[in-house]
């Protein structure tokens, strides 16, 4: 089963008024509850409470307070994000639930992708979402990576660009070693470069932008005679173990610490996570390089 995936984040205090509540659903769709009453952390009823998932909560009040210590230069409102011990109650934790692209990938060699053994991804899915419901059961806002890249790309210009600017940094174009740039035809140079590559993405759907991050392909582009000029074959290095957010850091009593993860397999987790952490605006104190 997938139930030791932990936590990422422990946050202390949740927003008194609710305005509007958008809650995660296995359709992808969006609903709406009526503002919960004013929260009273001792007497607060966490299973009712523990519904709100929204990311505008995290974002602006819910869940969240201004962290005194934060230079000023970092933002006017960075959120508290600290925990003391491994035992405080949780409050937000963030996961990322299986992925039928990079796990599909990572389960065709399990050794290779650092799993203990074979795994049916449909089945880790339905596993992954039982889990969000038990902790949400026990009063826990549970968010998911994908919902935290997805949030707010369809109504703000900025958290969109941002988007496609991790997706470029995950896809590569490469010309085959056999050729080089000078034996091109004038103007098919321009298909191995960024002017290309965020043309390409500019036109993906936000679901198409996370599965590069996710799946970190390089394009290898070997001159052709015929049609558009170019036959493409593909390599990926997919995140196959972004379902254990508990490791790319640590979260300490004054903010989040980013991680230096070892294996190969993981290297660009660190970078992810950090990014998401930043969307929601929680407070990454250091790195470990």
């Amino acid at each position: 089963g997938m139930s030791h995936i932990a936590s990422a984040t422990d946050v202390s205090l949740v927003v008194e008024h609710m305005q509007q509540v958008v809650l995660e659903d296995t359709n992808n769709q969006a609903g709406i509850l009526k503002p919960l009453p004013p929260y009273e952390e001792r007497n607060r009823n966490r299973r009712q409470s523990a519904t709100a998932m929204s990311i505008d909560l995290l974002r602006k009040t819910g869940a969240l307070r201004k962290n005194d210590h934060t230079p000023a230069a970092k933002g006017a409102h960075v959120a508290y994000t600290g925990q003391v011990h491994e035992d405080d109650p949780a409050e937000v934790i963030i996961v990322c639930e299986p992925d039928l692209n990079n796990n599909v990938m990572g389960s065709i060699h399990p050794h290779g992708a650092l799993y203990e053994r074979p795994v049916n991804v449909v089945q880790s899915r339905k596993q992954h979402e039982e889990f969000r419901r038990i902790l949400r059961d026990h009063g826990v806002h549970c968010l998911t990576v994908h919902q935290i890249l997805t949030h707010d790309t369809d109504r703000n210009l900025r958290a969109r660009m941002e988007l496609e600017k991790l997706a470029a940094s995950r896809l590569e174009y490469k010309l085959d070693p056999a050729h080089s740039e000078d034996s091109l035809p004038e103007g098919d140079v321009y298909y191995l470069g960024e002017k290309y590559k965020e043309f390409v993405l500019a036109e993906m759907s936000t679901e198409h932008l996370i599965d590069m991050i996710m799946t970190v392909p390089t394009v290898y582009l070997k001159p052709s005679q015929r049609d558009t000029g170019f036959t493409a074959s593909y390599h990926f290095e997919p995140m196959s173990n972004m379902q254990y957010t508990r490791d790319q850091q640590i979260t300490t009593a004054k903010g989040i610490v980013m991680g230096r993860l070892r294996s190969l397999q993981r290297q660009n987790e660190v970078e992810l996570m950090q990014f998401c952490f930043e969307k929601l605006h929680l407070d990454v104190v250091g790195t470990v390089k």
